[in-house]
């Protein structure tokens, strides 16, 4: 039985990066955001279904100033989006990493918990 996001191997956090999802034999190459992250996957809306356990090539971009993260993912599941209890032409999509090196993994690592200091600190730290 699902625990909920807490309850996971890696815990996501909601935080929105450049992701590029690139289908491996339908050859197609999707442009979005991500909806959430973890170390093991992540989600992503994108304006077409894939199929479970479809293999997508990922390149993220964690930080503008760093080369893009890429490895390669594993189609988990693909859902109709609701946005505001309607439906789109949208789908979430969870994607979980399948080959992501040690050094990859840090960098996502050290990127949450860069984001989780910032929200922590509220929309505007700067002004307290």
């Amino acid at each position: 039985m699902w625990q909920g996001l807490n309850h996971r191997k890696f815990p996501r956090m909601v935080v929105a990066c450049d992701v590029f999802v690139r289908g491996e034999k339908r050859g197609f190459t999707l442009s979005t955001m991500t909806t959430n992250l973890s170390r093991g996957g992540l989600c992503v809306m994108l304006g077409r279904a894939l199929r479970k356990f479809e293999l997508v090539s990922l390149k993220m971009i964690l930080r503008d100033n760093e080369p893009p993260l890429e490895c390669m993912g594993k189609v988990c599941w693909s859902i109709p989006a609701k946005i505001f209890r309607r439906e789109t032409s949208a789908y979430d999509t969870g994607i979980e990493f399948i080959n992501m090196t040690r050094s990859s993994g840090d960098r996502i690592d050290e990127y949450l918990a860069e984001q989780e200091k910032l929200s922590a600190s509220g929309p505007f730290p700067d002004l307290l």
